[in-house]
């Protein structure tokens, strides 16, 4: 070991995948020229680690070799790290750490999550811990500690940067206008029996529903599930529910508490909002929950061309990093099969079975110029919440989705025309479906259920598109839930898993926007 007096000069060549600290010793005296860059994924809240090593050879007056060991945390999304390295510079002993310029794109905040699966959403797993200090280019030191973690969801494709200027948050003052709870809970709403996704549910009428228990309300709660089978072979289903609410609102506060919601494999649960009376998309819609068999929970959002919406990119990550989870460039509008419409989401994305396990509070706000959708842990539930007095502007750590209507149409004019109006009044819906056009087609990249329930894939039966054909009689998600003969035990797996369980349902509007005429107390049902 010895001291090294190094000449270097760097343009960036080598590739790592880590945000580093750099030891290295050399013996002899060296003019050397040392170029590298890194590439890594990354954010302020790094989950995941790498460790890459990278050998370099110069020739100068001597010949050194000097070996680098970079470890790091991996950060969530795309970052290009740039190492500068001034000329005739002076080293000595052991080199000291250099300085690094980082782009991040977008700068994601990443956490542990519970399983594992894809349905066009990539993941990133990693069990490690790692400590590393990088200096940045702004002179200042960070240090980062990695955690273990198992699977995060993360879309195929990112791209984002934060401008706080355009995230709202408007101090508006709620009140109560409308609540569903207790045992007159399902007064509030109608059942509907139609289903438009092609699915394995049967839904039935109000009676049928609370005469089969697939509908239980209690002084406490709510109990929305799926029940037996039902239909027959060449029609198979299987008993469930749908509810729409008997009234509409146009801009909104609405919150749901739940100690459990639907998951599991062909169980493809909701509550998304419908426009009655206009044809659809062009009412618009929300997808406040939504998932299928074991696949992540994200928001989306609905227009027809009539009401057109794009949102700007800048706009949406304006609250924090929101990428478009579903691809679409933040284009709302829908037609299925190509255009998904529009689903800016906070990562990590969560399946069903994580947002169930925790309990808490979804919440819907719709004002004239944005939506926006929370979700609050039920450890974490505030006051306000909790004393019907609510507060979305402190709200903004539990910010799942910021839907930016009037912000995005300032911005990018014809982006977004009459924000006002991009949705007509809303109905609130819960349904529990089940395999169809999402969880059926589906299942063969459903990776905790192909091959796990239900009938053996490839050899018994496929994963069936009912866009594409009608052919229950061989689709694997119908066929498990169906069970003819009881083979795969889908009664007990879906009793256990495929429920709501709700505590209440509750509309808040300001003052001046309330359905409900000045002089008429809340209704409680």
């Amino acid at each position: 070991t010895a001291t090294v007096t190094t000449t270097q000069s760097a343009t960036p060549t080598a590739t790592t995948t880590a945000t580093p600290s750099e030891t290295a010793t050399a013996t002899g005296t060296a003019t050397v020229t040392t170029t590298e860059s890194a590439t890594a994924t990354a954010t302020a809240s790094e989950t995941a680690t790498a460790t890459a090593t990278a050998t370099e050879t110069t020739t100068a007056m001597d010949t050194t070799t000097m070996t680098e060991t970079t470890t790091g945390a991996v950060p969530a999304s795309t970052v290009t790290v740039t190492q500068s390295i001034d000329t005739n510079e002076t080293m000595t002993s052991a080199l000291p750490m250099s300085t690094w310029t980082t782009t991040t794109s977008p700068p994601l905040t990443l956490t542990t999550v519970g399983e594992s699966t894809t349905s066009g959403i990539s993941s990133t797993t990693s069990t490690d811990t790692t400590s590393s200090t990088a200096t940045t280019d702004f002179g200042t030191t960070m240090q980062t500690t990695q955690t273990p973690t198992t699977t995060t969801f993360l879309a195929a494709s990112t791209t984002a940067t934060t401008s706080p200027e355009w995230c709202e948050r408007p101090e508006l003052d709620y009140s109560l206008t409308w609540s569903a709870q207790g045992s007159n809970f399902f007064d509030a709403f109608d059942f509907l029996t139609s289903d438009y996704n092609h699915g394995a549910a049967l839904y039935l009428p109000r009676d049928e529903a609370l005469s089969a228990g697939v509908a239980e309300a209690h002084d406490t709660h709510a109990i929305l599930r799926t029940g037996q089978q039902a239909g027959t072979d060449s029609w198979p289903k299987r008993e469930s529910v749908k509810i729409q609410t008997k009234r509409s609102w146009k801009y909104f506060l609405m919150l749901m508490r739940y100690s459990h919601l639907p998951f599991g494999c062909s169980v493809w649960p909701a509550l998304w909002t419908h426009a009655a009376g206009v044809a659809w998309p062009e009412g618009g819609e929300v997808d406040v929950l939504e998932y299928a068999n074991d696949g992540p929970q994200q928001t989306s959002f609905h227009t027809g061309k009539s009401n057109r919406c794009k949102l700007d990119p800048q706009v949406a990550n304006s609250c924090k990093p929101m990428p478009d989870t579903n691809n679409m460039g933040y284009d709302c509008v829908t037609e299925y099969p190509g255009k998904l419409g529009c689903a800016p989401n906070s990562l990590p994305l969560m399946p069903g079975e994580v947002w169930s396990r925790e309990g808490g509070v979804v919440a819907v706000q719709w004002t004239s110029s944005f939506l926006k959708i929370f979700r609050i842990p039920d450890s974490e539930l505030p006051s306000d919440v909790l004393g019907d007095e609510p507060q979305p502007d402190q709200w903004e750590q539990w910010l799942i989705s910021y839907y930016p209507f009037a912000g995005s149409e300032a911005k990018s004019p014809g982006s977004c025309p009459n924000p006002e109006e991009v949705m007509a009044p809303q109905h609130l819906v819960l349904n529990i479906n089940l395999c169809g056009d999402w969880a059926g087609k589906i299942w063969d990249t459903s990776g905790t259920c192909v091959n796990h329930v239900g009938p053996a894939y490839p050899s018994q039966c496929r994963a069936v598109d009912p866009l594409m054909e009608y052919d229950p009689q061989n689709d694997c998600c119908t066929q498990f839930v169906y069970d003819k003969n009881g083979t795969y035990g889908a009664d007990t797996y879906l009793q256990q898993r495929a429920f709501f369980n709700i505590s209440w349902v509750k509309v808040f509007q300001q003052a001046p926007q309330r359905v409900l005429g000045s002089e008429d107390p809340p209704i409680h049902i």
